[in-house]
């Protein structure tokens, strides 16, 4: 009985989708062990389709239709789910990378889509931001990306000096 309890509970286990992040690793050695950190960025400049510095100035929530399904289950119940803040508005500040975006207004919509990649972020917290445009046109990050939290301009010069 016991066997048979821990052969199904291994089998369940291994039919469930990964909920892992795919990125793109630059390998640490020791000859890039010193300047690290500025290869990341480097490569976060070359790689993205817009960088910018801005203020978080709201989290917009937003529901996510048929929300539970993606995750394998389905509950008639909770088809819609909150995203708890995952959806940055930001104020921008400086554009550091795509000058031929358009924003109205200043505001940088950040769309993410609610999973283990997503980039938090938190209100009245400034960023420099790296991101794509996906096929629908929104602007997407994530934690694959160097994204960083700008305590001082000092936070702010280090990384403008890896621009392109």
């Amino acid at each position: 009985m016991k066997r048979k309890l821990i052969l199904g509970i291994v089998l369940m286990l291994i039919s469930i989708p990964s909920l892992a992040c795919e990125c793109k690793i630059i390998p640490l050695t020791n000859e890039n062990k010193d300047n690290y950190q500025e290869q990341y960025l480097i490569e976060g400049f070359k790689e993205a389709d817009f960088v910018f510095y801005g203020e978080v100035i709201e989290l917009i929530d937003r529901e996510i239709d048929g929300y539970s399904e993606i995750f394998g289950w389905e509950n008639p119940n909770y088809l819609k789910e909150l995203t708890q803040g995952h959806f940055p508005l930001f104020d921008l500040k400086k554009i550091l990378k795509g000058e031929n975006l358009t924003f109205t207004d200043n505001r940088i919509q950040i769309y993410q889509d609610w999973s283990n990649c997503d980039m938090t972020f938190k209100k009245n917290q400034k960023y420099v931001v790296f991101g794509f445009i996906d096929k629908e046109g929104k602007m997407r990050t994530s934690i694959c990306e160097p994204n960083r939290l700008i305590n001082s301009k000092k936070d702010l010069r280090k990384i403008l000096k890896y621009r392109n």
